[in-house]
């Protein structure tokens, strides 16, 4: 979410960088194209060659989880033809390296072909790629609900669950989830927009928490 004034988000709390999502194979997921396309523009490290273009325009793409490959750091001039010859040759990754090569085949339409995005896993950015249960609680998120969400400081050693109130949710209206709810915060009124899925009920103590 845009976060002015309040560091890093990390809805994950526990006093370090928030660890990004990663999904398990056969997993049913929800891949929004437009945060895909903005961690695409954010991001530091070169492209990975089996990165596809965002698929879609707007919305959200019903996704199955095909496979999951985590690797290490690879040079900026490393070429691969497919994530999974890159694994072949690096068979020595650890499981928590910094970012996994994904596979999604969309569920809605039969015809379409599978694709791959990369997960970094430390990551400042909403994730692109959501459970498919925490979407579907997208709509719940409505105005003057009370919710909370964790803020990391800036050297990402700690950080503060702040509290506050929705304003408002556009997704019934543009259909478009990524960062569509507004919310004013409690502590100094500023008005920020996030995506529905960093936030939780304001009395829920679990760390991602379910909207009902």
């Amino acid at each position: 979410g845009k976060a002015q004034g309040k560091g890093t988000t990390d809805k994950r709390g526990g006093g370090k960088a928030r660890n990004a999502f990663v999904p398990e194979v056969g997993e049913e997921v929800a891949y929004v194209p437009s945060g895909h396309l903005q961690h695409l523009e954010q991001k530091s490290q070169p492209r990975c060659p089996w990165e596809c273009d965002p698929r879609g325009q707007g919305g959200a793409v019903q996704c199955r989880v095909q496979s999951v490959l985590p690797f290490k750091p690879v040079p900026i001039n490393h070429l691969a033809p497919s994530p999974a010859a890159t694994a072949e040759a690096d068979d020595g990754a650890e499981k928590t390296s910094p970012f996994c090569a994904v596979e999604l085949k969309p569920t809605d339409k039969p015809e379409a072909e599978p694709f791959y995005v990369t997960i970094y896993l430390q990551s400042d950015l909403p994730e692109f790629v959501v459970p498919r249960t925490l979407f579907d609680q997208t709509r719940a998120v409505a105005p003057n609900t009370r919710v909370r969400m964790w803020f990391a400081n800036q050297e990402k050693k700690g950080g503060t669950w702040y509290q506050g109130t929705v304003v408002e949710n556009t997704l019934e209206e543009s259909a478009e989830p990524w960062e569509c709810v507004k919310v004013r915060w409690d502590n100094d009124d500023e008005v920020t927009e996030v995506c529905p899925w960093e936030v939780s009920l304001a009395d829920d103590k679990g760390e991602v928490a379910s909207k009902h």
